[in-house]
């Protein structure tokens, strides 16, 4: 029995302490230089950038990517799972 004692006495505090830790935080808001431009500079720029512009969609700015491109809109703001990008 103080074994289960011990073992209760030790994890409790643990356990009560888990409780109390704050859940991460999302971001509500991306910043477009600093969460998505480094995606699209590694991935997309290569072809959608001012000079070729594939598609005439330009993903060199925020602006210019919610413009989108021959085909419509890339970016949706807002509602990601209904964004072609």
């Amino acid at each position: 029995m103080p074994r289960a004692a011990l073992c209760f006495g030790l994890l409790l505090p643990v356990a009560l302490g888990l409780c109390l830790v704050p859940p991460a935080l999302a971001q509500d808001n991306p910043d477009f230089d600093r969460d998505v431009a480094p995606i699209l500079v590694k991935r997309c720029l290569e072809c959608h950038n001012a000079r070729d512009a594939s598609g005439g969609l330009v993903l060199t700015t925020s602006e210019r990517t919610l413009k989108g491109g021959d085909g419509g809109e890339a970016v949706i703001p807002h509602d990601p799972a209904a964004s072609p990008l």
